[in-house]
């Protein structure tokens, strides 16, 4: 499966992972870069990025979106909120 996947995907994968407050295992990053190929796929297509389309996208990846948390939640360190 790595040979359908551009290494740009593992790049965002590996980055990703080492953003991430839980350990991304060896055997999820193919997924994860699998993952962040559609994701990406879709955004360039201009694809509404629904809730439902994140868990057909992990699911399609390979990736159990019950127990995978992918959204991306903003963090009180990146709040852009500007005071009144």
């Amino acid at each position: 499966m790595n040979h359908d996947i551009p290494l740009k995907y593992f790049d965002i994968a590996d980055e990703y992972a080492t953003e991430c407050a839980e350990p991304v295992a060896d055997a999820e990053r193919t997924p994860l870069a699998h993952y962040f190929q559609l994701l990406l796929t879709r955004l360039m297509n201009n694809e509404e990025i629904s809730e439902e389309a994140q868990h057909e996208m992990a699911a399609e990846a390979g990736i159990n979106p019950i127990s995978a948390n992918l959204r991306v939640e903003p963090s009180e360190e990146c709040d852009a909120s500007v005071p009144r």
